[in-house]
């Protein structure tokens, strides 16, 4: 068998398949993942097949969720049972085991549930609920609200609370001591007034919550199970309604719309994001330079750019980066994955931004044209760096060697020469490359492609340095740097 072919070949089911298709199985959890489900050994350069395809990968999600949920069980069953014969009581019912488990993992050493004080006012025949839970209570991952009147007992804040109405006892704002006797007002009332108060703090991290329910759901974050399962890829959500808003993503549903644009959203969040757009909203400022931000997540990404913080770091290499959404980008170049499809053509890409910049080209519109040589561009971010190559400027260098590079992406590809990494191969001749744009030229001494025509004498090239080099013969002094302040046209017409 060919070298070629075993390039195309899923390790695990065998079935030939297109590269893109294919997942290489040297990440270090696929690795792993595998060794433990089947006790298989991927080594490096064993003259094996290296990828996995998707249909593999689910079933390798699934077979590893599977296994979670068996071995919990088997924990949480052990656990109660254990506990029932230490303490000589038969358990009668099995479905006492869940609420038997509940009750052991969040009950309190001192108490178990939170007293609630029902107040008397004088002059008000009503009586005032006044919820004032411990530090320690706050924290709780599963609280008990026990009812003063009748004994029922809740396990949401919210839930006890209408509860309580319907006794005809009034909601108290912890913070002004304002009243209501209806459960929506209350909460417009504190989103409204009191919008920073946030008293459930998590043991784990400096985050804040104002409701019981919502620091729940959180502290699952920190270690909770991950019941609800993708059917489709696998992924697994502590929530059933994060679970229905990451199936949108496999369904392309959007049921949200803007009401200023009209523009559609899969998810609240998304949508709440956008309207800041139209509000021009921006309470985050930095301390440092002055900039507004719209959310508190931005404006501390944003202060790395001061600190030069870079605390997300790449298990593969050395790089690291000052947001998680810059490493998950990067991690997807390791793995050659491009979950992002153009449906024009058949490219696809690593992250949104790129598949947005690809869609300009199938519309023909070049909006930014350069005010030395007229060259029109589709982005103002193909517009800049070329604006470089008449000033030669070369801003981004190298800590390595000191090279020097027009943009900060052939700064990167050139980091992957020192680090070694060499992730793109040639499925004709299989040389490797340490980037996608040096493969693709490379290509071309395969096919005798050459795209880059010289407008005045016809000659062709492969490469568009070739092609740069050549047009000095024509005109030597139109390339030289003049030295002076660059312009942009931006063409509206």
């Amino acid at each position: 068998m060919s070298i070629l072919l075993l390039n195309k070949l899923c390790r695990t089911c065998l079935t030939e398949k297109d590269p893109t298709e294919l997942r290489s199985l040297y990440d270090s959890e696929l690795k792993k993942e595998l060794d433990d489900i089947a006790s298989i050994k991927i080594e490096e350069h064993d003259g094996l097949p290296s990828g996995i395809c998707n249909d593999c990968h689910y079933t390798l999600n699934v077979a590893i969720n599977f296994k979670k949920q068996c071995l919990n069980s088997e924990h949480r069953l052990r656990n109660v049972l254990c506990s029932e014969l230490t303490e000589n009581k038969p358990l009668t019912n099995i479905n006492e085991i869940d609420n038997d488990l509940v009750q052991k993992q969040t009950q309190n050493p001192q108490t178990s549930e939170i007293k609630h004080e029902t107040i008397k006012q004088e002059g008000i025949g009503n009586s005032v609920i006044k919820y004032n839970p411990k530090p320690s209570d706050r924290n709780t991952l599963m609280q008990h609200f026990e009812c003063p009147q009748c004994n029922k007992k809740f396990k949401l804040e919210s839930v006890f609370k209408s509860h309580m109405i319907k006794h005809g006892e009034a909601l108290k704002c912890e913070v002004c001591n304002q009243e209501f006797n209806a459960l929506k007002q209350y909460k417009e009332h504190m989103k409204s007034a009191h919008p920073t108060y946030r008293p459930h703090k998590c043991n784990n991290c400096d985050k804040s919550f104002s409701t019981s329910e919502n620091l729940a759901k959180h502290a699952r974050t920190h270690g909770g199970e991950r019941k609800h399962l993708c059917t489709v890829c696998g992924k697994r959500f502590f929530e059933p309604n994060h679970l229905l808003v990451h199936s949108r993503v496999h369904t392309g549903e959007k049921p949200l719309s803007c009401k200023v644009c009209g523009k559609m959203f899969s998810n609240a969040h998304g949508l709440l994001v956008h309207n800041k757009i139209h509000t021009g909203e921006k309470n985050h400022e930095c301390n440092v330079c002055g900039r507004k931000f719209t959310h508190s997540y931005v404006l501390k990404s944003h202060k790395r750019v001061h600190t030069g913080e870079k605390p997300y770091k790449c298990d593969k290499c050395e790089a690291s980066f000052k947001s998680s959404s810059y490493l998950k980008i990067h991690t997807r170049m390791h793995n050659q994955e491009k979950p992002y499809k153009c449906d024009e053509c058949s490219k696809s890409f690593v992250c949104k931004t790129g598949l947005n910049s690809h869609k300009q080209f199938h519309t023909g519109l070049k909006l930014f044209q350069c005010a030395t040589c007229g060259k029109t561009f589709r982005r103002l971010a193909d517009l800049q760096p070329h604006i470089r190559s008449h000033t030669g400027e070369r801003p981004y260098a190298c800590n390595e060697c000191g090279k020097h590079f027009v943009t900060a992406s052939n700064l990167a590809s050139h980091k992957r020469t020192h680090l070694g990494i060499k992730n793109f191969i040639c499925s004709t001749c299989g040389k490797a490359f340490g980037d996608s744009r040096t493969l693709k030229s490379h290509y071309r001494t395969h096919t005798g492609e050459k795209p880059y025509t010289c407008t005045i004498c016809g000659n062709s090239y492969s490469q568009s340095g070739q092609l740069s080099v050549h047009k000095r013969i024509h005109n030597p002094f139109k390339h030289k740097s003049s030295g002076g302040d660059q312009q942009i046209v931006v063409n509206t017409d």
